[in-house]
């Protein structure tokens, strides 16, 4: 980062107020963006507004020229989701000069009241910081000179992104590795703007009556990831003005509904990656945590402990090699027709970086199970996972580390088997993965009803849950501590190993963030040619006038 960057932010108090509504509820449930906003100080009521999704590394910044009533910034507020609001404290003053500002403040108050409109100190609105956060963190791809270019004369804009950076860095504790984050610069401009009256109204994504269900959204959803859904809900609060991307997009949906093969294909394609973010994915691996300074006791952050980064690290390495091993089966399903738009999608998804992303996965990484489990058997089942991830031939202390771990493993079910015929009871190992990990026996609450029961000394930390006894003992416990010893050690081990690995990674990271894109319309494109088979529903044409 610059060298000017040297200061850190501090925390704030929450100056949010109560939630009013089941609305405005259910869009705190789904708020996942800081935001930052500056206003200029002529009387042009010019806005400049920076979004960051700090779970999957999009940034979304722009500019507008408003009104009195702030309508397109509170629109554009709308369409992200806030979870904190940050504004120059100067805005929360009172004075002449200060009332100005705080008229923006009280709208953003009255259209989101459950949302913490925070203030934040004036000097972490900086022009010149805002241009370097985005010199620094936005991908090298053919987009970037075009975003610098017009980021030149965004004054208030490159205001409210250097705030909004500062704050994740000093009181998020996160840094972002170099050309890691999808910046976009977005005008207000240009879209269709539904007001926020008229979303509720009309029940675009929050159901008056609280079911989710009950929207558009609801109807409209049947996406397979994350970031499908996320898209679709973009698409509905700020629809497509473009006619030509309007018929684009008809025609890909036609296409799938009249090819059952090509439907099947994709549904097939797209529930290989089911459930994973690929976007959060991306941001995970790009980021790190440092300890957070300046906490509002004024104490310092708590560095998270290595061989926890080094257990959710590897995890998402095998997350994706799972998505990587599945792009070819979507470019085929996105491929096997002359509709363009889904050409397009197949040609996203077979970027040749990603193929070198594929070998080198190939080379450091052994394939992940294709089945997750639930429950203890899957948190036992996931770690044994990342203990097997990595390909070491040449590494004899991995190996040797791994005989120990699994080693240790046994002699714990050894000694449950020896525990189980001592007492005659279905005793059975549970494995959790608080405190480090380790195991604890179960036993059902029947077995321990009868009138003559007795503990037996040895079993410690006795707890009930629901129709279960779950407790220890010490020779338990020591042989945990050895698991987690030779568990710490294998961890460690891999993830200085597989650091090669995610160099080509990042350094490939914006093929990944095209490829999260194009599955994100494919899985919109697929949910809406569903619902049009299910509800028989046609196409329109535009331009075209019907007699009713």
């Amino acid at each position: 980062m610059p060298k000017t960057r040297v200061e850190t932010a501090k925390s704030r108090p929450s100056t949010a107020l109560p939630t009013t509504s089941r609305a405005s509820s259910s869009r705190a449930q789904q708020a996942s963006w800081l935001v930052a906003i500056c206003e200029g100080s002529n009387f042009g009521r010019e806005v400049g507004i920076a979004a960051v999704n700090h779970e999957t590394g999009r940034v979304i910044i722009t500019q507008t020229a408003d009104c009195q009533t702030y309508v397109k910034s509170i629109l554009h507020l709308s369409l992200h989701s806030p979870a904190t609001i940050l504004a120059p404290d100067t805005f929360f003053e009172r004075g002449i000069q200060s009332n100005s500002k705080r008229v923006i403040i009280e709208h953003i108050r009255e259209e989101f009241p459950d949302v913490t409109v925070q203030p934040f100190a004036r000097r972490y609105f900086n022009e010149e910081d805002g241009e370097a956060f985005v010199t620094q963190l936005a991908l090298d791809n053919s987009e970037r000179a075009g975003l610098l270019l017009t980021l030149h004369d965004k004054y208030y804009a490159k205001q409210a992104t250097a705030a909004v950076f500062k704050y994740i860095e000093g009181s998020m504790g996160t840094v972002y590795s170099s050309h890691s984050l999808h910046i976009k610069y977005a005008p207000i401009e240009g879209s269709m703007m539904i007001d926020t009256e008229t979303t509720r109204n009309l029940e675009i994504v929050a159901s008056i009556s609280g079911q989710k269900n009950y929207t558009l959204f609801g109807l409209l959803n049947s996406t397979f990831t994350p970031q499908g859904a996320r898209l679709l809900r973009t698409t509905l609060l700020s629809p497509l003005t473009s006619s030509s991307a309007v018929d684009a997009r008809l025609g890909a949906v036609s296409t799938l509904i009249q090819s059952e093969e090509t439907f099947q294909s994709a549904r097939t394609a797209l529930k290989g990656v089911q459930g994973i973010d690929l976007d959060k994915l991306i941001v995970r691996l790009a980021s790190v945590n440092k300890p957070r300074h300046l906490h509002a006791d004024g104490g310092l952050g708590i560095e998270a402990p290595k061989v926890k980064v080094a257990y959710e690290r590897l995890g998402q390495l095998l997350d994706l090699q799972r998505i990587i091993r599945n792009l070819p089966t979507i470019a085929s399903a996105a491929g096997s027709t002359r509709n363009k738009l889904l050409t397009i999608i197949a040609e996203l998804v077979s970027d040749p970086q990603l193929s070198e992303i594929e070998r080198a996965i190939d080379l450091h990484l052994n394939d992940a199970p294709l089945t997750q489990k639930k429950g203890a058997i899957g948190a036992l089942a996931n770690v044994n996972s990342r203990v097997c991830a990595v390909k070491a031939p040449e590494d004899s202390l991995l190996d040797v580390a791994r005989t120990s771990y699994k080693e240790n493993i046994q002699d714990i079910f050894d000694y449950a088997q020896d525990v189980q015929q001592k007492h005659k009871l279905p005793i059975e190992l549970q494995y959790h993965q608080e405190n480090g990990g380790g195991f604890s026996f179960t036993l059902p609450r029947a077995e321990t009803e009868d009138a003559d029961w007795s503990w037996p000394v040895e079993w410690v930390d006795r707890v009930s849950r629901k129709k279960k006894w779950i407790f220890s003992t010490l020779q338990l416990k020591k042989l945990n501590g050895r698991m987690r010893e030779t568990l710490e050690e294998v961890l460690a081990i891999s993830i200085n190993i597989v650091g090669e690995l995610l160099q080509i990674v990042l350094a490939r990271i914006s093929a990944l963030y095209k490829a999260s894109e194009a599955i994100a319309l494919l899985d919109v494109l697929w949910s809406f040619a569903k619902r049009s088979i299910q509800g028989s529903y046609g196409i329109i044409l535009l331009g075209q006038v019907e007699d009713w």
